[in-house]
């Protein structure tokens, strides 16, 4: 774990209720799964340092290039850039300055991007063909029920999984139209202003994402607090977390004959955009949905799945 640290001068000086709740403000500037990713990586970082005979906090740049040097035969540069992200995020707290901005450490993330590439390949975005093969060889247990409704609501409302997961009783308002969600936190709404997303009735009621909602509900009896909850004996009734998108997902995938590796929980929020957009929707369309605050970012999941769409060489007499 990655703890807020303060320098050794000031700590005799400050009450401990104070600094303890300065650590609980710091924990919360950072979303679980970040703090679980830097907690894993500073782990990982402190065991290579101990291996090496070398110090870990503070670290010189010279351990943090040889650090870099020894993950990159295994790892991506984008992974070892949150190798250094974390390491520089556990030097800050503790008060020291990071050696990851060193001009050194710079340098080789350079050649080690210029060499190896950044490029990679994302999960696929999953289509409306997908969905509809898949809700509809989903079974109708218990477990299928929510992972109907997981699968539907996350692609209509164009969700992240850890706001999937993050859904409570108290954010659903169910209106003659459909329904309206609240998502009260997300990726790059930290401070949790949060946003509503519109989720119409389906033309089709195997694969209406209200109707599917409506289902989970009154077959898992969930009147309050999280909404897709664990159904297995050792956490029945918690919340589900993130990962379990993913595994649902691809469990659906694998029903339906399609390859899981190719999918992950994004699959659902990519294919959401893409296919969006194919049925005309506008980016601001689709952005008010998604919450994106990067017209960049959608832009580019749009262009891939639009490469056929809209290309010159369809316009080509061949």
């Amino acid at each position: 774990m990655i703890h807020l640290a303060l320098p050794e001068t000031q700590q005799p000086l400050l009450p401990v209720h104070l600094v303890e709740r300065a650590r609980e403000y710091a924990r919360a500037s950072k979303s679980d799964g970040t703090i679980r990713t830097y907690t894993s990586v500073w782990r990982c970082f402190t065991t290579w340092c101990e291996s090496q005979g070398v110090t870990p906090c503070p670290a010189t740049p010279d351990t943090i290039v040889a650090y870099v040097v020894d993950q990159a035969e295994r790892l991506k540069p984008q992974s070892v850039k949150k190798h250094l992200a974390a390491i520089s995020q556990a030097h800050l707290t503790a008060g020291y300055e990071s050696p990851v901005q060193h001009q050194s450490v710079r340098l080789v993330m350079q050649g080690l991007r210029r060499t190896k590439g950044v490029a990679s390949a994302p999960k696929k975005a999953l289509r409306v063909e997908h969905i509809r093969k898949m809700v509809s060889i989903i079974p109708d247990t218990l477990v299928g029920i929510r992972d109907r409704a997981i699968v539907l609501v996350g692609f209509v409302a164009g969700m992240r999984r850890s706001e999937i997961v993050g859904l409570d009783v108290e954010d659903i308002a169910f209106e003659p139209e459909g329904a309206v969600l609240t998502i009260k936190k997300s990726k790059r709404d930290q401070e949790g202003k949060g946003r509503q997303v519109a989720v119409p009735f389906g033309h089709h009621e195997k694969t209406c994402p209200v109707r599917a909602l409506r289902a989970w509900l009154a077959a898992s009896g969930v009147t309050q607090g999280p909404i897709f909850i664990r159904l297995d004996p050792d956490g029945e009734g918690q919340r589900l977390d993130g990962r379990a998108v993913a595994h649902v997902v691809q469990r659906a995938a694998r029903r339906a004959g399609l390859d899981p590796s190719m999918f992950a929980g994004h699959s659902l929020r990519r294919g959401f955009c893409t296919e969006s957009a194919r049925a005309g929707a506008s980016e601001s369309e689709i952005a008010r949905t998604t919450g994106h605050t990067s017209m960049a970012v959608l832009r580019g999941y749009i262009e891939q799945g639009t490469l056929f769409t809209e290309t010159a060489a369809s316009k080509l007499d061949l």
